[in-house]
């Protein structure tokens, strides 16, 4: 606005005795406040000073520009006894607020200083200027050696937004405990959601309700997302037991995917999928809100529905499109997903086991399983097998992983009827070669020792044991019966 009053006089500079004269007229005028947009006018001598501090610049803008106060950044009401109660109270307590932290210090001043206190306002501008935020602390309840690391990376790390450039580069997942309640078995029960959310197109690969969150409804929900979409490159989840199971884990592992996990107590990394809740608890929670007669497999009718046909069609406030058309056109890094039969075979952990040389057998989740009797030489087995489906065990190779044969558990019954299978070959490099019948030699160190002794032309240091002949026994004597 001053460059624009003075503006003229600089672009046609005036000779002496008009200067004046021009000024005048300039204060006269009525100008429009560029902010307010009410008329104002300014006096002679501000547009005097104006002129004569804007004539000799190279950056005529740069001179008019507001000054900045030589106090500026310095709160006047606080003089360093103050400032010093005041740093020395955050540095103490970094979680009280900015109430706590003035009414500690209207009791910590001297009682000069008291007569004349600054003012709430003052002193919150103060400690806000220097950046003394209050910090959130966990509930003590959260009061561990987990919670306190998260504590420390927001203290000293920055928190920022972000998204994968393609999709199937990171995927979410989390479970959700609904509002609704259904009935089970005569029994009111919550049912679970278990999600899983792209996080470049916001969109949902596969939910599902469940009556439980655990590693077996998550193994189930990722197969059919898997099954679904293809696989991801990433996989991010909280550090839920169902989430962090070695089932799980090891499935992951075995299919390529990176597994991330968030820090404990911070659902913020996994905020995309807070977000869908939001969306579930206050639309399609809303629209079955009057409906009470609903059972578990009607409620994933109806959410199947409306993700597909309501969720994935609707403008994303984020995205600025619907999620069905970034997952689209966007570009993927994503990978075709197995088949079904190696897919069911994914989510198993796995365990080394000795195998009992007495009978052949192993233990897993408290049930003994007979080994084949080829695996009769090993005594570390490697079994691969979920802790939720024992009637389907495997044993696996030990560097490869792969599945080689199914075990099936002890039949107590069956064994007592005497029945007794054949021993099978141990399959070793060498034992399919054929047997040769014709008679092996000596071996090499039997043979050196041998010609060594025939070396010294010693006879052997024995003496054999002669045999006694054999002698014809003489025949038995005849009884004869005299003639009188």
């Amino acid at each position: 606005m001053r460059f624009a009053v003075v503006a003229g006089l600089l672009a046609q500079p005036r000779v002496a005795g008009e200067l004046r004269t021009a000024l005048i007229a300039l204060a006269e005028q009525v100008w429009e406040h560029p902010i307010t947009g009410t008329p104002v006018r300014f006096s002679l001598g501000s547009i005097r000073r104006w002129y004569y501090a804007a004539r000799s610049q190279q950056q005529p803008t740069a001179a008019l520009a507001r000054s900045v106060r030589k106090d500026a950044g310095a709160a006047r009401r606080i003089d360093a006894e103050t400032a010093r109660l005041l740093e020395a109270s955050y540095r103490n307590y970094r979680r009280w607020s900015y109430d706590l932290h003035y009414s500690n210090l209207l009791r910590s001043l001297s009682p000069e200083a008291a007569t004349r206190p600054p003012s709430y306002a003052t002193v919150r501008r103060y400690l806000q200027r220097r950046g003394m935020i209050p910090s959130h602390r966990l509930a003590d309840r959260h009061d561990t050696p987990q919670a306190q690391r998260t504590q420390q990376r927001f203290e000293h790390r920055e928190v920022r937004l972000y998204e994968h450039a393609h999709t199937h580069a990171l995927w979410h997942t989390d479970a959700h405990h609904g509002s609704m309640a259904l009935s089970r078995d005569g029994e009111i029960q919550h049912p679970i959601l278990i999600a899983v959310i792209d996080d470049h197109a916001r969109y949902i690969l596969h939910a599902q309700w469940y009556w439980h969150e655990q590693a077996r409804t998550v193994a189930h929900a990722l197969s059919q997302a898997f099954a679904k979409r293809g696989l991801p490159r990433m996989l991010m989840s909280d550090n839920g037991g169902a989430f962090v199971a070695a089932e799980i884990e090891h499935g992951l592992h075995r299919l390529g995917i990176q597994q991330q996990t968030t820090l404990c107590y911070a659902p913020n990394q996994n905020g995309k999928m807070e977000v869908f809740w939001a969306q579930v608890e206050g639309r399609l929670m809303a629209m079955l809100d009057r409906h009470r007669d609903l059972d578990l497999y009607r409620l994933n009718e109806l959410t199947q529905a409306w993700i597909e046909h309501e969720y994935h069609r609707r403008p994303h406030a984020s995205i600025k499109a619907t999620p069905l058309e970034r997952y689209q056109s966007a570009p993927h890094v994503g990978r075709p997903a197995p088949g079904g039969a190696e897919l069911a075979q994914v989510f198993t952990r796995r365990e080394p086991r000795r195998q009992r040389r007495s009978d052949g057998t192993i233990t897993v989740g408290g049930r003994r399983f007979e080994l084949p009797s080829r695996f009769r030489h090993l005594t570390k087995i490697l079994v691969r097998y979920a802790t939720w489906d024992l009637d389907h065990v495997f044993i696996a190779n030990p560097d490869t992983d792969r599945i080689l044969e199914r075990l099936f558990p002890v039949d107590r019954d069956g064994n007592a009827a005497g029945n007794r299978r054949e021993i099978e070959p141990v399959v070793t490099p060498g034992s399919t070669e054929p047997q040769d019948d014709r008679p092996l030699p000596l071996p090499p160190l039997l043979q050196a020792a041998l010609d060594a002794a025939r070396a010294t032309g010693l006879p052997p240091a024995f003496t054999p044991l002669s045999e006694p002949q054999d002698v014809e026994a003489p025949p038995a004597p005849q009884n004869h019966k005299e003639t009188p």
